[in-house]
């Protein structure tokens, strides 16, 4: 390799490093071979690449290149030949394997030699970018709850719009030129039940939820709104209603206006339940007063069995407002 330029496979290696992502699947390989092929540069060296766009043999030899350079066979393409002589000029120091398989998921994630491992919440939010931290996890992540459980509750969306969303990323993405490969979506990889010695608890519903990114870290957590939702939502997921009164007790007050726009969100699929036992809560527990919160006395239905505790049996004591049977 001359001084100033650089073989499309060490500059593969280098961005996988610099993005220091310990995970990575083969979908994000086949993105950072074609924003190369687009710069064309990396460091101002000029890299040693022919075409304009990498066609499928090129995502093909990278792949095989990448986790065995032994195996890599000279093809018609110029930069197969360079990634050949790359590669073996590496194995001579080490393996030359930049990526191993990360033998505890089921699906092809491979591992960035070089770079930390992550926590098992980053590796799941790496592997599917629509999953994040949740209920009694983002719980305790936002200080609300002082337990530490056991397992990590994830959330991620179900397959039918976990598709949805893939299909979507696409149209975002630069569209190949004439010649090269086509885009293709994403793989959803199924997660273990264990990761990294953590069991896994994971939630997958028929919607996004809001989530944000956590600081310092490649791991996203539920939004307190979304996390507050979540808990009149699926109280078994969060402690049971019990501890979730306590902290709309103790912490509702300080996320109220999260709370509320998190409700009026039409995108969010909430049960009538919900929205009374938010209402409640939110009313005649943390004593809030706002026109918001009192359109929702709509959801109540006179009559019927509803419970603020689902896993509780029904009482006489209830609120005639939001036409709950106040169990807890």
């Amino acid at each position: 390799m001359g001084l100033d330029t650089m073989n499309l496979i060490d500059a593969i290696a280098e961005q996988l490093r610099r993005n220091q992502l310990p995970i990575v699947t083969w979908f994000d390989v086949d993105q950072v071979v074609r924003h190369l092929f687009r710069e064309r540069h990396i460091d101002g060296k000029p890299l040693k690449i022919r075409r304009t766009s990498p066609s499928a043999e090129t995502f093909s030899a990278v792949r095989r290149a990448l986790i065995n350079p032994q195996s890599l066979d000279t093809g018609p393409l110029a930069e197969l030949i360079e990634l050949r002589s790359a590669l073996l000029e590496q194995s001579a120091e080490s393996t030359g394997r930049l990526l191993v398989h990360d033998m505890e998921f089921p699906g092809p994630v491979w591992r960035v030699a070089g770079v930390p491992d992550g926590t098992p919440e980053e590796l799941c939010c790496l592997v599917d970018p629509w999953c994040y931290v949740s209920h009694l996890s983002a719980m305790q992540r936002w200080g609300l709850s002082n337990r530490n459980p056991i397992e990590l509750h994830m959330t991620r969306p179900a397959r039918a719009i976990w598709h949805q969303q893939a299909r979507a990323e696409l149209h975002s993405l630069p569209a190949p030129q004439q010649g090269g490969a086509p885009l293709k979506s994403r793989t959803r990889i199924a997660f273990p039940n264990r990761l990294r010695r953590r069991n896994l608890q994971v939630f997958q519903p028929a919607y996004l939820g809001r989530c944000v990114s956590v600081a310092d870290s490649h791991a996203r957590v539920a939004t307190v709104g979304q996390t507050f939702w979540d808990m009149v939502q699926e109280p078994g997921r969060c402690g049971e209603m019990a501890h979730v009164v306590t902290v709309w007790e103790e912490r509702a007050e300080d996320y109220a206006e999260e709370i509320i726009t998190t409700f009026e969100d039409s995108a969010l699929p909430t049960t009538n339940l919900a929205f009374c036992r938010a209402g409640y809560l939110l009313e005649e527990v943390v004593h809030i007063e706002d026109a918001r919160v009192a359109a929702w006395t709509r959801f109540g239905s006179r009559g019927g069995s509803a419970r603020l505790d689902p896993a509780a049996p029904f009482v006489e004591r209830h609120s005639e407002r939001w036409n709950i049977s106040i169990n807890v």
